[in-house]
């Protein structure tokens, strides 16, 4: 049985809507974690969604703070007291996928990312009344919490102080799927032909690294013109107002082609939309051996229908992304450069609330008049 004695504060997740702000008590850490005072959270739609269904629980996994604590002494080669770290998803680090470079498909990614259901935490008001954690190896919903060591990225060297690291809270989710998605699975080059079907926070990643990777032809697509304005600014060569009464009676594929080179169609699309139905329009704006990556959560059991011969006959691929097939290590200190640089300026994408002041962040997520919202500790 843990013992409960660190007292924190935190968000706690009683179902899909209902999150109350309560005093908690949590553990200290194990070999593999360490303790961390959490600085600043992105909020992100899988927490929104519910996705797990496991209540009551401390969301949040994209997570920034300071390490206060560690867990073994074996970590003083990695880490300090002090230290800034950037959090993302857990990983065992010990199976095929993580030890060939792919942490994000770690065999035991589910249990250690939305099933995670750790007993990390209990009301202070009320010791027998546990609340799960671990959820990605973090619960970054809490302003102390003992976190995995295999979710974290050391920034230290890279960021100024802990003010400059809110700026890059989100970056260990979202945003490294969106920019993975093209550097790493889609692997872009410049005479591609990509876009971008739904501009968030991943959708945005993927304009910024299809600039950084100089391909000439980007185009942005989105129901929200201020959106799509957006993308123009970080580098999409073109926009795309996708509501069916703004494509002139075409459907979305034949809008998307009419954009590209000779109507090919694009090499490379980046669906991050909630549709099965887009997905379907995303196959039919591909050129012969392009290439869909879908980095959007449709809905649990969605299926789609597919004509075979004619996927194979065009050599089309539909590829699922998660996490950029990135490891975080290695990644978000690349992506904290990458927005010091200017080439994913975040401080666009975001807009921070005071942590208290949850509901208002998740509000303005739903309603999508903010792309990115991040809780301040």
């Amino acid at each position: 049985m843990a013992e409960y004695t660190v007292p924190c504060k935190g968000i706690v997740a009683y179902s899909q809507t209902e999150w109350k702000w309560e005093d908690l008590l949590t553990r200290e850490p194990l070999e593999d974690e360490f303790m961390i005072e959490m600085i600043a959270t992105g909020v992100c739609h899988t927490d929104i969604s519910g996705y797990g269904g496991i209540y009551p629980r401390v969301l949040g996994h994209e997570g920034a703070g300071r390490v206060v604590r560690l867990g073994s002494p074996k970590q003083s080669s990695s880490y300090k007291e002090g230290d800034l770290v950037i959090l993302s998803a857990a990983a065992c680090l010990n199976c095929h996928y993580c030890n060939t470079g792919h942490p994000a498909y770690c065999v035991q990614h589910a249990a250690l990312t939305l099933a995670a259901n750790e007993p990390n935490f209990v009301l202070a008001s009320d010791k027998t009344k546990v609340i799960g954690g671990g959820y990605f190896g973090q619960s970054s919903f809490a302003t102390l919490v003992p976190v995995k060591t295999s979710c974290a990225a050391n920034v230290t060297k890279l960021v100024r102080d802990a003010e400059e690291l809110k700026l890059y809270a989100p970056l260990g989710c979202g945003i490294m799927t969106g920019a993975g998605a093209f550097t790493h699975v889609g692997k872009c080059q410049p005479d591609d032909v990509v876009a971008i079907v739904g501009l968030g926070g991943v959708g945005l990643a993927g304009v910024c690294a299809g600039k950084h990777l100089g391909v000439k032809n980007i185009i942005a697509a989105d129901l929200v013109p201020s959106r799509i304005e957006l993308a123009k600014e970080l580098g999409a060569t073109i926009g795309l107002h996708s509501a069916p009464d703004k494509l002139n009676g075409k459907d979305l594929s034949a809008a998307i082609k009419e954009l590209t080179p000779g109507g090919l169609g694009c090499t490379h699309i980046l669906d991050s939309t909630p549709s099965v139905a887009i997905m379907s329009q995303c196959l039919e704006s591909i050129q012969k051996n392009g290439t869909v990556l879908q980095v959007g959560v449709k809905p649990v059991g969605a299926k789609i229908e597919l004509d075979t011969l004619t996927h194979m006959v065009n050599g089309r691929r539909l590829v699922g992304v998660i996490e950029g097939d990135r490891d975080p290590a290695e990644a978000l200190p690349e992506l904290v450069q990458w927005s010091k640089d200017g080439t994913l300026p975040m401080n666009k994408l975001l807009k921070e609330y005071p942590a208290k002041e949850f509901d208002a962040a998740k509000h303005v997520m739903e309603d999508g008049s903010v792309i990115k919202s991040v809780l301040v500790w």
